[in-house]
């Protein structure tokens, strides 16, 4: 049997590979950011439902009634399909 051939040195880079690895690079940075960005997004309204949660919770049963909620149902008032 043949042995296959064996390179000992590395194929050559071409313009098209640089092309192609800067490309790869760029869209991993925009991967990123894009990431970041909505991770912040969803950190930020989360706080936001959280606070209004806390609010609500913080009231009476009486109060809650006169807005026609339950204590019970506040998750599902506040954080919506998550909690149904």
């Amino acid at each position: 049997m043949a042995e296959t051939a064996k390179f000992s040195q590395p194929l050559p880079t071409t313009s098209s590979n640089l092309v192609d690895v800067a490309w790869h690079g760029i869209a991993r940075i925009g991967s990123r950011i894009f990431d970041g960005l909505v991770l912040l997004g969803e950190s930020s309204s989360a706080a936001k439902k959280a606070k209004q949660f806390q609010a609500l919770n913080a009231l009476s049963d009486e109060a809650l009634a006169k807005r026609g909620l339950t204590r019970d149902g506040l998750a599902s008032y506040v954080f919506g399909p998550l909690f149904s």
